[in-house]
C-alpha cells in the first residue's frame, strides 16, 4: 500500500498569513495619497494699559538726618527735609510733577486758605520728575533755599519718596502752626493731594549788625549827661521773624576806667546812657553784659533786609578826678525775643 501524505497545518497557516500581508502591502502601495491641510495658524493680539491715578500716602517734615520727625520746632536758616511718599501703578516715570508748600496756617487746616508764596508765610518747592532737584518760589526771598541732597525715587519703581531739602528763611514768621500741602500730577493730568496738618513750630529768629563806632572825643572830668556828651545817628540793623526788643550794654573796664552803673561815677569812673532815638525820654543807664537794658520793646517782624535804626544816641558822664588818658571799651547792642 501507498503511504498517505501528512499535512503540517502550522506551515500552511504561516504561508497563508504571509500571503495576506503581502497582498495588504501591495494594496496600500497602490492606493492614491491624501492631501493634508495646515494644522496651526496665528492671530494678532493687543492690549493697552490704562492710566492709574497717582496717590500720596504720606507727608511729613523731618530733621536733617532724614529719620527724626520735627517735634521741637524749626530754626530759620537751618535745613530740614519734607518727605512726600507717592505711589503710581504706572511707575514713577508716569509722574509729571510733585510739589509741596510749607506754610503758616490760619488755624482751620484748609487747603483753600493756603497763602500765596511769600517769604514770611509760605513757600512752594516744585519738582519736575526727571530733574535732579526741585526749585523754590518764595516771594523774592534770598534766605529761603533748596538745600543740598534732595532725592527723588527711582523712575522704575511703583512707589517711593520725594525728599525735599529746604533751608528755612530768616523771616519765616514765628508760630506754632506751620503745615505742609503736597500735590502730585501725572502726565495724563491725573492728580492727588495731601494735607499734613501736624502744626510744626517755627522758632523765633533774631539777627543784628552794626558797623558804627562811638567816639566822644575829649571830655572834661566831671562832665554830666547832656548835649556836650551826646553822640547820635548811630546805625543798627535788626532782622527778626517776630516781635523783638532792642537791648544795650557796655564793657565794665575801659582801660583803667570803670563803668559805674548807678549813674553817679566816682574817681576814674564813667556812666553811659543810651536810647534808640535822639531823646532823653526813655533813655537807659547802661550796665554790664550780664544785665542788658532795653531801649525799645516795639520791634515787629522785619523784611529780610532788616529794620535799620539810624538814630541810636549815647550820652557820657564822667566822675572826678579822672586821669588824663584815652580810654577804649565796647558797647554791645543785642536783639532779643519780644514775645
Amino acid at each position: 500500500m501507498t503511504k498517505a501524505a501528512t499535512i503540517d497545518t502550522r506551515k500552511v497557516l504561516g504561508l497563508v498569513l504571509a500571503a495576506a500581508m503581502v497582498v495588504a502591502t501591495l494594496l496600500v502601495a497602490s492606493m492614491p495619497k491624501a492631501a493634508l491641510a495646515d494644522t496651526e495658524d496665528t492671530m494678532s493680539g493687543q492690549f493697552a494699559i490704562g492710566n492709574s491715578a497717582p496717590n500720596i500716602t504720606a507727608v511729613g517734615v523731618y530733621e536733617h538726618d532724614n529719620v527724626t520727625a520735627v517735634t521741637s520746632g524749626m530754626n530759620p536758616q537751618d535745613e530740614y527735609i519734607i518727605k512726600v511718599t507717592v505711589s503710581d501703578a504706572n511707575t514713577m516715570n508716569d509722574l509729571d510733577t510733585c510739589n509741596v508748600t510749607l506754610f503758616c496756617d490760619n488755624g482751620n487746616d484748609s487747603k483753600l486758605d493756603i497763602p500765596s508764596d511769600n517769604y514770611t508765610h509760605a513757600v512752594t518747592l516744585h519738582w519736575t520728575v526727571g530733574n535732579a532737584a526741585p526749585t523754590i518760589t518764595s516771594g523774592g526771598s534770598t534766605t529761603w533755599d533748596v538745600g543740598l541732597g534732595s532725592e527723588a525715587p527711582s523712575l522704575t519703581a511703583i512707589s517711593g519718596t520725594f525728599c525735599f531739602h529746604v533751608v528755612i528763611g530768616k523771616c519765616a514768621v514765628v508760630g506754632t502752626d506751620w503745615d505742609a500741602y503736597a500735590v502730585v500730577c501725572d502726565d495724563s493730568g491725573e492728580s492727588h493731594d495731601y494735607y499734613d496738618s501736624t502744626g510744626y513750630d517755627v522758632n523765633w529768629y533774631g539777627e543784628i549788625s552794626t558797623t558804627d563806632s562811638v567816639n566822644w572825643g575829649e571830655v572834661a572830668a566831671g562832665t554830666d549827661f547832656g548835649e556836650s556828651t551826646k553822640v547820635t545817628g548811630k546805625s543798627v540793623t535788626y532782622i527778626s521773624n517776630g516781635a523783638y526788643d532792642e537791648e544795650v550794654a557796655a564793657s565794665t573796664s575801659w582801660g583803667a576806667a570803670t563803668l559805674n552803673i548807678s549813674g553817679n561815677p566816682g574817681p576814674n569812673e564813667f556812666s553811659i546812657r543810651a536810647n534808640d532815638v535822639n531823646s532823653t525820654t526813655g533813655w537807659q543807664l547802661l550796665a554790664s553784659t550780664s544785665s542788658y537794658v532795653k531801649i525799645d520793646e516795639t520791634g515787629i517782624i522785619t523784611d529780610e533786609d532788616g529794620d535799620t535804626v539810624a538814630t541810636n544816641t549815647l550820652w557820657l558822664k564822667l566822675g572826678t578826678p579822672f586821669v588824663d588818658n584815652t580810654y577804649n571799651g565796647t558797647i554791645y547792642f543785642k536783639i532779643t525775643n519780644g514775645s
